[in-house]
């Protein structure tokens, strides 16, 4: 009786950000423009296998040990495969905005962006935006 057995797995993760900030001021007014990027990448894959190998079952053959020597595959039941697979990527933007005049705070802009480019389904990117100034 043989038997073999395989396995593999394969599990990884990467996240890159990337901000970019510009502060200026002109005059009496101030600006600060933040535009960023934040990937995420996640990855999992599986892979497995099986098979046992008994003498003497499958298709009767006459053996002649010396000219040849067979074995068949038996029990079906005991071939196994396997698989999996999951991947997911992700990218989120960011772009803020803020002003302010004789460096007394104004006015605050944001708009944050995910979105997930391999997906068909709508719902699965999302756009946040704010917008503030204060009161009085």
């Amino acid at each position: 009786m043989k038997a073999s057995h395989r396995k593999k797995l394969t599990n990884m993760a990467a996240q890159s950000d990337y901000v970019l900030t510009y502060t200026g001021k002109f005059g009496g007014h101030g600006i600060t423009l933040t535009g960023g990027m934040t990937t995420n990448y996640n990855e999992y894959s599986s892979l497995d296998a099986g098979r046992s190998q008994k003498l003497g079952d499958g298709i009767s053959i006459g053996e002649n040990d010396d000219k040849w020597w067979i074995t068949t595959i038996g029990d079906q039941s005991t071939a196994t495969n396997g698989g999996s697979q999951y991947k997911r990527f992700t990218m989120s933007y960011l772009i803020r905005a803020l002003y302010n005049y004789q460096s007394r705070y104004l006015f605050n802009a944001s708009i944050v962006a995910t979105v997930h480019p391999y997906s068909s389904v709508p719902e699965t990117h999302g756009i946040i935006s704010t917008l503030s100034a204060p009161d009085g």
